[in-house]
């Protein structure tokens, strides 16, 4: 029987990056590099994936890194019926806040657990994710979280890829940086989305425009672009002080209500 693989999760989020550049160079045994595409990355993400993938190929040319992902679709899911249940029959339509996400389970865990299976797995769960550290899978030696055991929080990973170049303006908005369209996200993070990422906007806002249900129970993406043009564009002088972006990117960083995917 061979030995297991030792294999590294990465997202592009900037605590998977900064786990896999310290791994490096603390010279810790990397086999594998896996990323699993969504197919809802933000284009950002997509463009620092390519040049991260160059830069381990010049440095690191006997470590692969290698893209997988489902042979399902989104569309297949979010417009199909939903098969069990009290609903059953009725249109999926956005993952349901209640519940883990249907997408995250099918883009991301599925081919991972495959890919890793009988493997040794590294997961960029940072120190302060109390709960992701003490979750059922990092019972298993199987799974391993190179930054909780360094202690390194989430501003620690950021602070440290700035230190070497490596942050991306998606790392500095973002707390997670997974699925753009992720309805569990903080609504912070889509109204950064929507003055920022306007390709990531106009797709999120035509998929919510196709389905019978709203993006969010509370809210619909129109209701925050609304919100924004009547806050941004041309307020009156007496609103214009009670704005501050620095603060709507400050709460963006709060965490996502989903805790089982990246998004991150």
């Amino acid at each position: 029987m061979s030995d297991p693989l030792h294999i590294v999760s990465f997202s592009g989020g900037k605590d998977s990056t900064a786990m896999l550049v310290r791994m490096l160079e603390l010279k810790m045994p990397v086999d594998l590099v896996l990323f699993a595409d969504t197919f809802f990355e933000f284009e950002v993400m997509y463009e620092f994936h390519d040049s991260f993938k160059r830069w381990m190929g010049k440095y690191y040319p006997d470590i692969p890194m290698k893209t997988i992902a489902t042979e399902a679709t989104f569309d297949q899911w979010f417009h199909g019926p939903i098969s069990r249940g009290d609903r059953k029959g009725e249109v999926r339509g956005w993952p349901l806040l209640a519940f883990p996400c249907w997408w995250s389970r099918e883009s991301k865990f599925k081919p991972l657990d495959k890919e890793c299976k009988g493997n040794i797995r590294y997961i960029g769960y940072a120190a302060d994710e109390t709960k992701r550290l003490a979750g059922d899978a990092m019972k298993s030696d199987s799974y391993q979280s190179p930054l909780g055991d360094w202690g390194w929080a989430e501003k620690d990973c950021l602070d440290y890829l700035e230190t070497k170049g490596i942050a991306t303006q998606l790392h500095r908005d973002f707390n997670r940086t997974g699925c753009f369209l992720c309805p569990k996200q903080p609504r912070a993070s889509l109204e950064i989305m929507c003055q920022k990422y306007p390709k990531e906007w106009a797709r999120a806002r035509a998929m919510e425009d196709s389905n019978i249900r709203a993006f969010h129970p509370k809210y619909s993406l129109k209701d925050i672009e609304d919100g924004l043009h009547d806050r941004l564009v041309a307020p009156p002088e007496d609103k214009l002080k009670n704005i501050d972006l620095d603060a709507i990117i400050a709460n963006a960083k709060e965490s996502p209500k989903c805790r089982n995917c990246d998004f991150i």
